[in-house]
């Protein structure tokens, strides 16, 4: 253990295995990234061209990549959805697909994860397993993994929509 882990009461499996986590993670999110960028290019088609403002677009994407929580998001989207007509449609479908479809994928990413690092740690001595158990709880990881995939979705909605139905592009 080196000095600081030592003080902090973390052993070098625990360090190891945040570093694992974080790794597995990014790559896990990566993999999940096209198929948001469908699932958002499909939205797009089902909802259609409307009179979004680019500021509105990318006041959504700001929030997105900024956020602590998903509730800043979907307050976001409650709140714009409450204004007016185009962003009730998008808002709605949005919210459901990230309460729902983009929830269980997080699920699953989260639980993918675990077992990655778990398998990994299948040769850790006795006196790891509870220290590699607690960081691959998924429970702990679902929020921030949810977090990551969200904004993926809602960057890969947001840019989709500029590209495709920006009034100002020339």
């Amino acid at each position: 253990m080196n000095a600081q882990n030592a003080q902090s009461g973390v052993g070098e499996a625990a360090v190891s295995t945040e570093r694992l986590i974080a790794l597995e993670l990014r790559r896990a999110v990566a993999r999940e990234a096209d198929s948001l960028t469908e699932l958002a290019q499909q939205v797009l088609k089902e909802i259609g061209e409307t009179n979004l403002a680019n500021n509105q677009i990318n006041g959504m994407l700001a929030i997105a990549n900024t956020a602590d929580k998903i509730a800043d998001i979907t307050r976001f989207l409650e709140k714009q959805g409450s204004r007016r007509e185009p962003w009730q449609r998008y808002s709605e479908r949005l919210l459901t697909l990230i309460r729902g479809n983009v929830l269980d994928r997080a699920k699953t990413v989260a639980r993918e994860v675990a077992e990655q690092v778990r398998d990994y740690h299948q040769r850790s001595s006795e006196d790891d397993k509870p220290q590699v158990d607690a960081l691959t709880d998924q429970r702990r990881r679902l929020p921030e993994v949810h977090l990551l995939l969200v904004r993926e979705f809602v960057q890969s909605f947001g840019i989709g929509y500029l590209y495709n139905f920006s009034k100002e592009r020339t």
